[in-house]
């Protein structure tokens, strides 16, 4: 575990779920673009990745890996193209008259 996640374990009173990627890495150094954090006041820390992670999550010392089906966090879908003042051309933005 590292010095970062210990110390969080230490002041932690009840369950903390951390969603944010970039603590995630803060804490623990598992870099990837899904993951969660669980982490509890005993200092039992349980990493939540899906299939594509599974292997480089084995890696991380001091947690304990819960493989996941699908992704833990949303994907978020592309915006709509808009009708665009441009002839032949989708865009969100104004073509200049």
């Amino acid at each position: 575990m590292s010095s970062r996640l210990e110390r969080l374990v230490a002041g932690l009173e009840e369950q903390l779920l951390v969603t944010n990627l970039v603590n995630v890495r803060y804490l623990t150094g598992f870099e990837s673009s899904n993951a969660a954090l669980l982490v509890e006041p005993g200092g039992r820390a349980r990493l939540f990745t899906d299939s594509r992670y599974v292997e480089a999550a084995k890696a991380v010392e001091g947690v304990e890996l819960v493989p996941t089906r699908r992704p833990t966090r949303p994907t978020r879908p592309s915006p709509p193209a808009t009708r665009s003042s441009c002839p032949g051309r989708a865009s969100y933005r104004r073509c200049a008259p």
